[in-house]
């Protein structure tokens, strides 16, 4: 199976981007004023062309400044026909950039429409658009007023030996865990981001003694993770990590805790920044305690005790 895909990975701030680009349609960076600043060409193949060990994971750095729009679409867009057959094309969707729009979707959908005389389009039509600084809706978003009244209190720990952390999926394991106190609700996202990020802050950096600094570039993510692979698969019996939950849904409260038996990692705070917007690295444990404040003063539904040892 090819899947043709953009991927990205937005900073905090909204406005620096880390994009990788594989058989898709040229995408494009557009100014406030409409204009064409940035084209996007893919410079990969579709995921699942190439052999895992031949797979080309170098990223494009993008800066974006406020009112900047990001736009991508498949090849249905571009492929329209009219009825005499010639296509829409790159230049009848970069004609519209500079009209007065609300969303280029709308008014890219719209010439379609209009190109094709309602025929439709042969392929399929899926189009991106995205305006800068980027933000996420969950921050704008709350759960039911009620729904922690329909949750009953629950405690639980769970154990990672030394077996489990090498094949169990954290992350996902994170989430099933949280789900039973907490429920599908919005909060479970943001607790499971906070969770995992400090989980993989012990494995990493407590258990297989990684430095984040080997991620000081495209090239230095690779090492990081392929020697993280490898420590992993040499990894002691006797290690082990283990996560406590304690939620109180009347309070709204969830406590946790995460421990192992790994060296562990000094944290002052002094090398852990969110206002180095164009660090890729060394900012996990202030972005956590930020997302952990967040919780606390918006929604109440966290409290954190972390050692580190």
């Amino acid at each position: 199976m090819l899947v043709a895909a953009n991927l990205l990975e937005v900073s905090a701030n909204g406005l620096d981007i880390n994009w990788w680009g594989g058989g898709m349609p040229d995408g494009y960076v557009i100014d406030k004023d409409g204009e064409l600043k940035q084209r996007l060409p893919s410079a990969h193949m579709a995921l699942g062309a190439m052999e895992s060990d031949e797979f080309e994971a170098n990223l494009v750095a993008l800066k974006l400044e406020e009112g900047d729009k990001l736009f991508f679409f498949t090849d249905g867009v571009t492929e329209a026909r009219n009825a005499s057959g010639a296509e829409l094309g790159e230049e009848g969707i970069e004609a519209l950039f500079s009209e007065s729009y609300v969303s280029l979707i709308d008014v890219v959908r719209e010439r379609v429409t209009s190109f094709t005389s309602g025929g439709g389009v042969g392929d399929d039509m899926s189009m991106l658009e995205m305006t800068a600084p980027i933000r996420s809706n969950i921050e704008a978003s709350l759960g039911e007023p009620d729904y922690y009244e329909r949750r009953s209190p629950s405690q639980l720990t769970v154990f990672f030996g030394a077996t489990e952390l090498r094949k169990v999926n954290i992350v996902g394991e994170v989430r099933r865990v949280l789900k039973g106190p907490i429920g599908s609700n919005i909060d479970l996202d943001l607790m499971c981001t906070i969770l995992s990020e400090l989980c993989n802050n012990a494995l990493e950096h407590g258990l297989l003694k990684l430095e984040s600094d080997l991620k000081n570039d495209d090239e230095g993510f690779l090492d990081y993770y392929l020697e993280r692979q490898s420590r992993l698969e040499n990894l002691g019996e006797h290690a082990f990590m283990e996560l406590g939950v304690s939620f109180k849904p009347k309070e709204r409260v969830l406590h946790f805790y995460l421990t192992h038996n790994g060296e562990g990692f000094a944290n002052t705070g002094s090398e852990s920044r969110l206002d180095d917007s164009g660090a890729m690295c060394g900012r996990g444990i202030a972005w956590s305690v930020s997302c952990v404040m967040f919780s606390i003063m918006k929604m109440g539904v966290a409290r954190q005790e972390v050692p580190t040892s």
